[in-house]
This record gives C-alpha cells, sequence and structure tokens, in this order.
C-alpha cells in the first residue's frame, strides 16, 4: 500500500464490502528540450500539486530503466543463448510495463491535480485535536474487533484486526490495526496500521509497516511510511461526513 500518494478508501457501512481506489501517481512532463523544462518548471513553481507530481513521474521512470538495467545484467550471465533471449526480452517487457504504468499515473495524477487544487499538502497536526476513539459508522475501529474480507473464490483473505494497542506517531496516539492478508491460505502481506480520530470525526491514516512475501520469504517493505519521518504526512481515510463522488488526500 503505499504511500506518497494519493488514495481514497470507501467503506460500506454494514463493513461487508470495501471498496479501494488507489491513485498512486504523478504528473508532468520530462522531456529533452530545454525551453520545454523552463516552461513546465514555471509552471511547477506556482502549482505545487504538479511540481510534487513531476518529481514522482521522473523518479517512476528512472527506477522503470533501474530495474530493466538490473535485469539485463543477470541476462547477461545466463550461457544458453535461448535463455538468455528470453530473458531479454522479459526484462524489455517489464521494462514497457513499468513506464505504462509511470504514464498512467501521470495522467491520473494531472486529474487529480485539478480537483485538489495548486497548494502545498502540509495539514497541521495538533495532537490535542486527536483521540484513539475511533467511532466514525463508516470506519469504527473498537479494540478487539476483526474484520475478514474474502475474495468472491475465497483465495484471497484479509484479516483486519483492530488490537488494543498503540503507538505515538508525529506526536498523535494511535491506534494499531494488524491487517494480514493470505493468498491460497499462505501469507503473502502482514501490515500494522496506524489511525486516529479527530475531534470532528474524521478518521486519519498515520502510516504503516508493511511487509510482502514471496515463497514464505521477505520480498520487499516498499509502501511503509509514518507521519513525520522523512517529511511524510498523514491523511484522512473516511470523513465525518462523506458522500459518493468525495475527493481528498489520504
Amino acid at each position: 500500500m503505499k504511500k506518497s500518494s494519493i488514495e481514497l478508501k470507501q467503506y460500506a457501512p454494514t463493513w461487508t464490502q470495501s471498496l479501494t481506489v488507489v491513485v498512486f501517481t504523478v504528473a508532468t512532463v520530462f522531456v529533452g528540450n530545454l525551453s520545454a523544462e523552463d516552461k513546465n518548471s514555471g509552471i511547477e513553481s506556482t502549482n505545487f500539486c504538479q511540481g510534487t507530481a513531476g518529481q514522482a513521474f521522473t523518479s517512476c521512470k528512472s527506477a522503470a530503466r533501474s530495474d530493466y538495467q538490473v535485469a539485463l545484467g543477470k541476462c547477461i550471465n545466463i550461457t544458453d543463448p535461448a535463455a538468455r533471449t528470453l530473458c531479454e526480452r522479459q526484462a524489455a517487457a517489464d521494462l514497457a510495463d513499468g513506464l505504462d504504468t509511470c504514464q498512467g499515473g501521470l495522467e491520473v495524477r494531472q486529474a487529480s491535480c485539478q480537483k485538489l487544487g495548486p497548494d502545498r499538502y502540509d495539514p497541521p497536526i495538533d495532537p490535542t485535536n486527536f483521540t484513539t476513539t475511533i467511532d466514525n459508522p463508516y470506519f469504527p475501529l473498537v479494540p478487539g474487533t476483526t474484520f475478514t474480507y474474502l475474495t468472491p473464490n475465497g483465495a484471497i483473505k484479509d484479516v483486519f484486526a483492530v488490537t488494543h494497542d498503540t503507538r505515538a506517531i508525529d506526536g498523535v496516539t494511535c491506534v494499531q490495526v494488524h491487517d494480514s492478508v493470505y493468498t491460497d491460505g499462505v501469507l503473502t502481506e502482514d501490515t500494522l496500521d496506524f489511525f486516529a480520530q479527530d475531534t470532528e470525526g474524521n478518521v486519519w491514516y498515520f502510516g504503516e509497516n508493511t511487509a510482502e512475501f514471496e515463497e514464505g520469504l521477505l520480498a520487499t517493505i516498499e509502501g511503509s511510511f509514518l507521519s513525520g519521518v522523512n517529511n511524510d504526512k498523514p491523511g484522512i481515510i473516511m470523513r465525518a461526513h462523506t458522500a459518493p463522488g468525495d475527493f481528498y488526500r489520504q
């Protein structure tokens, strides 16, 4: 899950279903034409949403190309010519997919910035405005409660357990939720999520420690973040008064 991103989650009041629309995206164009770069820089200097997105877009493409170069380095060491060719083709396909993901993110992020506006995202956090009592009707987190979600075929199970533990993040005492994902009965993701509710009833998402597993081994902790660490920000996961079509940063 992840997370220097815009993320919108809506949960049904009955908790019988959940809808997560994740927008992990970026905006602006990185080109070689100097005049175009200058023009974009002028736009980004006054539109902080687009400017932030532009940096993320460049990073996204650089990461995809870096992964490609590493993959090619591995392919070089394959002795069998046919297997080496297949490796190189797979590396190229993965690069194309990665760049497509960056481009798709660009387009969604551009649309998002139109709704969010050009301002910086730097919400003031006052610990006295938060409580560990989370009774938002669309996102209630009562310690000791466990929600279990299953895909229609039962292959994926998500166990969302509200613990009695708390953790201070960015000065705010947050409720700790243990979120575990199983694929065909095997643990594939293990996460600790941190939430707090403000005095108006909005539930805020202050971070997560997440780990993904492949074949029983830790594959990545990418997506972990904590508000106040490395300039990460919290966001609202569920408003006190929400309605279909709401658009906001998580």
